[in-house]
């Protein structure tokens, strides 16, 4: 598993920096007409998404590493789990990296640090945070009885 996030960050970067320094080709309507085309928002959103995969590729192999998180066992244990982490990734997202990425002039680097920052705490943090919380209570209920 480290191979394959290793190959899989090497070929985000190739692709990051392929987009980045080369042009992009001239775009042509059924009519022949040029297309404009808005480059810098193009790399921008593009950037965003090496974020997310970025963040994704990096908690997969954490969490399958070390976190090891489980499914739920409970419909109710479910809902609680998915409630608690769309408001800690929406707070993440909307509050703290919208701050920090506020201080990143380039929006390029900024939309980047935003994604990755929020779906990294939603592929570690959260599920970390969870299965602390539910180890806790087993050791309460296992020193109870």
């Amino acid at each position: 598993d480290v191979w394959v996030a290793a190959i899989m960050l090497v070929l985000m970067t190739g692709i990051a920096l392929f987009a980045e320094f080369s042009p992009y080709p001239a775009v042509h309507d059924g009519a022949g007409n040029l297309l404009e085309l808005d480059q810098y928002t193009l790399r921008t959103d593009l950037w965003g998404s090496l974020g997310i995969a970025a963040a994704v590729v990096i908690s997969w192999l954490v969490e399958r590493r070390f976190i090891r998180f489980t499914d739920a066992s409970s419909r109710r244990e479910r809902l609680m789990r998915g409630v608690f982490g769309v408001v800690v990734f929406a707070l993440v997202y909307l509050v703290i990296a919208g701050a920090l990425t506020s201080w990143i002039p380039s929006a390029h680097l900024a939309k980047f640090f935003k994604r990755f920052i929020s779906f990294l705490v939603a592929g570690i943090v959260v599920p970390a945070g969870i299965k602390w919380y539910q180890n806790r209570l087993a050791k309460k209920a296992a020193d109870a009885a």
